[in-house]
């Protein structure tokens, strides 16, 4: 059935020397479409008799019609080299080919030749069996060919499936394995099984998904005991990236399920370790918004996480003054001080607190003083613009005209200072003016 890729061929020859019951080599041949017999009638035909000493099998095609040539490159896009061309080979008969000593496919393509034989594909290959109790408390056999190959490694592997010696789909689910390997491999899996489930056409396994659910379970069990050094390589490697991790993001690491995490076969990288973490956090955030209970130890992880952000935010507040100020950049070079730059570290010029986009700003004066780490609306602040006779920033909490606490920040270049109006006044004097007239 599957040699019906002849039909989409203009010509092809199809020839093939066996031996007969009288220990006769015969050849048995025809054309197609130009046979004038009917396919059907090959059987009965004894073929003639050939100077051949062993059997083989040949099939020639020909593509000459522009129909025919479009659907050749459509193939020969997906398998445009020796080795991939191979691959399709082993892919389509590989039950065939593993179990025939004597069956060997010889292959040429564009000055390439390649040979396959189970001789040759003994070489990379490993064989798993398992025993499965699926219908009736029957044992059936299954067997795992992992091929090696020279493709680069893929974390997450399909398991292709074969039925009466040819390869099929599962028509429900799909059959996988992920892990992180150092060598890349195909994973094949053959049983008489499969045989009685598949269509008439010979490509689809019918299997009800909830014994591929069963035959899943079994497959990550045996091929986590063969794999089972490399799992433990991989889990050390996530090990410490969860370690570095939590030395760097205190307020997600409370939200890492290490036992979850380091359950799987692969590698998990900062990335997906973080948004794992992240994805925990939100449900927790979720609960706590919609729910009104108080005590409970997700919500002590989510206000500890809070806790570490404010934190790690000043740390970087801190940072960025620390670099906007310096007299020299990281070469060594001269530079000067942005004082917009520091100016906006707070709050904008010329605006006030409720006309800013950056509420959040407040939260910086936390390198002024801790008292500023109130949150609250009812803080007033206006930011001066350039060249005023005022102060850059000022912020108090009530009543300007009767206010008891007054915050103002005065922003003064190290390098080139210089006081508004009066020159000879000092800077101080300056700083308690601008206050006075506030």
């Amino acid at each position: 059935g599957r040699l019906a890729i002849i039909f989409f061929t203009d010509y092809a020859k199809y020839q093939s020397t066996y031996l007969d019951s009288n220990g006769e080599y015969r050849t048995q041949e025809f054309d197609y479409p130009e046979s004038t017999e009917s396919l059907f009638d090959i059987v009965n035909q004894a073929g003639s008799i050939s100077s051949k000493k062993s059997s083989e099998t040949t099939l020639t095609m020909r593509f000459s019609k522009q129909s025919s040539i479009g659907r050749l490159k459509t193939f020969f896009t997906k398998y445009d080299d020796i080795d991939k061309l191979s691959n399709y080979f082993i892919e389509t008969f590989f039950p065939f080919i593993i179990s025939n000593e004597e069956i060997e496919i010889n292959i040429n393509f564009n000055t390439f030749s390649n040979k396959i034989n189970k001789k040759s594909l003994n070489k990379n290959i490993k064989n798993l069996k398992f025993n499965l109790s699926l219908i009736q408390e029957k044992q059936i056999e299954f067997t795992l060919w992992l091929i090696e190959n020279t493709e680069s490694p893929k974390t997450t592997n399909i398991i292709q499936c074969f039925a009466r010696q040819l390869k099929a789909e599962l028509a429900e689910g799909k059959l996988i394995y992920e892990i992180d390997l150092e060598k890349s491999y195909r994973y094949y899996l053959t049983s008489d099984f499969f045989d009685e489930y598949v269509d008439q056409k010979g490509d689809k396994i019918n299997v009800p998904i909830t014994l591929i659910s069963k035959i899943q379970e079994e497959i990550n069990k045996t091929l986590n005991n063969h794999f089972r050094n490399e799992i433990e390589r991989n889990r050390k490697k996530t090990l410490a990236n969860i370690k570095t991790i939590k030395e760097k993001f205190h307020s997600i690491s409370i939200f890492i399920d290490e036992d979850e995490t380091l359950s799987t076969n692969k590698v998990l990288e900062e990335k997906e370790i973080i948004e794992k973490a992240i994805e925990s956090k939100g449900k927790v955030e979720k609960k706590y918004w919609t729910t009104e209970e108080i005590e409970n130890e997700d919500n002590d992880k989510l206000l500890n996480s809070s806790l570490n952000i404010y934190v790690n935010h000043r740390s970087r507040v801190l940072k960025k003054l620390k670099e906007l100020v310096k007299s020299y950049d990281n070469d060594g070079e001269p530079k000067s001080e942005l004082e917009d730059e520091i100016h906006d570290l707070f709050l904008k010029r010329k605006v006030t607190l409720k006309e800013s986009s950056f509420i959040n700003n407040l939260h910086n004066l936390w390198i002024l003083d801790d008292k500023y780490t109130i949150f609250s609306s009812s803080f007033q602040a206006k930011s001066t613009q350039r060249g005023q006779e005022l102060s850059d920033i000022y912020i108090w909490l009530d009543d300007p005209d009767n206010t008891k606490e007054l915050l103002i920040l005065e922003l003064k270049s190290t390098t080139n200072s210089h006081n508004a109006g009066d020159k000879y006044e000092s800077m101080i004097a300056q700083v308690k003016r601008y206050a006075y007239n506030f």
